[in-house]
């Protein structure tokens, strides 16, 4: 009988209508993400054995400390409790609303999460307001119904089809061999739209005014470059891999895959360690070896980042777009400046014009909307000419790729057209380039 009650306390502290349940939270959320997680290459049963033993730790010492003499333990327990629930939770929150905004509640999936959400905060308000017992009681008994729901869900549902990814092709391409001795920047902008489609959108030609100005200065313009890929991630990694693209889907592969398959491991990487070239990476993305100067897109590396990606303590570990691409126009300068070897690759993310539209005081952050995304647009080109002309005179000798990794992907513009640039290359150099994931066989090349 005490063991019934020792275990009674531990896996079911529902039965007991004053005790929070951090448990049944941890299964709620790992049965919304299960099939993610499952699939994500991590997700083995050791680690789940190990997530599930430390969650039952936290339910045994939340218990002890509620049944506590002192008021400010059972203060500190509920604060532990209220912080659990909507770091795990928050997922419930933010899903539901994006696929609202999506699918305008086309999806059975969006309505009975957001009804559950719904009668969730109800029920607590009702509990508490009446005083039918405790709000934890209340609160415990509708995780046993959600987590109930969405695993019979799991069930029925089969896993998405982007889960699967294609195979690698890691042999770049022939180009012109270049001259060894010059270090090679890559510059990808985030979002980056060709001219061309902004012109056509907007019927203002001024747009084109950063393409007359590279080219006086020596550039070869390349505007309307296509991009097989309309997601960061997987342009950069089939970037980096010498176009993956071209030898499957890529873009149906999970970022799980995609970072461990394209990133942690980068053919673009090894082949330049082989040849003795420095690879710098001022950029959001891992490149083999090289780690991300910020983190701005948070795939996981490991069982507990994992764990972590889908709640409210991911922020915590993200870099903001601000910040981070204010460091990346003042640092590149100085690290070009202390560079001594030519036989370097730079590559530099700047996380514009993409969303958030802000700039500090110098632009003040916007909505989201096309006229927002133009002007921002605007204030990225005049950032970038000041950017390289910095750059160019540090290093002459310097070559530059600028790029977009994809387009607008709002407002009816075409997102696999994007606006590219290279100093340092002549146009029959650039011939065999027919898509931004070709050009890291380019970059293979200049060495």
């Amino acid at each position: 009988m005490h063991n019934w009650s020792f275990a009674r306390k531990i896996m079911f502290p529902f039965a007991d209508r004053d005790i929070p349940s951090v448990l049944l939270v941890w299964l709620v959320y790992i049965s919304v993400k299960w099939h993610d997680f499952r699939l994500s290459g991590y997700f083995t049963l050791a680690n789940l054995f190990m997530a599930f033993a430390a969650v039952l730790l936290l339910q045994y010492l939340l218990s002890k400390a509620f049944r506590h003499q002192r008021l400010w333990v059972r203060l500190a327990a509920i604060a532990f409790y209220l912080i659990f629930l909507v770091n795990f939770l928050i997922v419930i929150f933010s899903d539901s609303i994006d696929r609202w905004q999506d699918l305008r509640l086309g999806s059975h999936l969006v309505e009975g999460r957001m009804v559950s959400v719904s009668l969730f905060l109800l029920l607590a308000l009702l509990s508490f307001a009446f005083r039918q017992g405790s709000v934890f009681h209340v609160q415990n008994m509708f995780m046993v119904i959600l987590f109930t729901v969405v695993s019979i869900g799991n069930i029925i549902d089969k896993p998405y089809p982007f889960l699967v990814g294609p195979k690698i092709r890691s042999k770049p391409f022939e180009i012109l061999r270049q001259d060894g001795n010059r270090p090679v920047m890559l510059i990808v902008l985030d979002e980056y739209q060709s001219s061309a489609e902004l012109v056509r959108i907007s019927g203002d030609t001024g747009y084109r005014w950063i393409d007359r100005r590279l080219e006086q200065r020596g550039w070869v313009v390349r505007d309307g470059l296509w991009s097989l890929e309309t997601s960061t991630v997987h342009s950069l990694a089939s970037l980096f891999n010498f176009n993956v693209s071209e030898g499957g889907d890529l873009s149906r592969a999970s970022d799980y895959w995609v970072s461990q398959n394209c990133l942690f491991r980068c053919s673009l990487y090894d082949s330049l360690v082989s040849k003795n070239v420095l690879v710098v990476n001022k950029g959001i993305v891992d490149i083999g070896k090289a780690r991300p100067f910020r983190r701005l897109y948070f795939y996981p590396r490991g069982f507990w980042e994992l764990i972590l990606r889908h709640t409210l303590l991911r922020t915590l570990m993200t870099a903001k777009p601000y910040p981070y691409n204010l460091d990346v126009l003042r640092e590149v300068p100085e690290e070009l400046r202390k560079m001594r070897s030519p036989r370097n690759f730079f590559y530099v993310h700047l996380f514009m014009p993409h969303p958030p539209y802000g700039f500090g005081r110098e632009f003040p952050e916007r909505s989201i909307t096309r006229e927002n995304y133009l002007d921002y647009r605007s204030f990225t080109d005049r950032k970038l000419i000041s950017f390289v002309d910095t750059l160019l005179n540090i290093r002459k000798d310097l070559r530059i790729i600028v790029t977009g990794d994809h387009g607008f992907r709002r407002g009816g513009m075409d997102s696999c057209q994007v606006f590219s640039a290279f100093y340092g290359f002549s146009r029959p150099e650039l011939d065999k380039v027919r898509s931004v994931q070709d050009l890291g066989s380019l970059v293979n090349s200049c060495y």
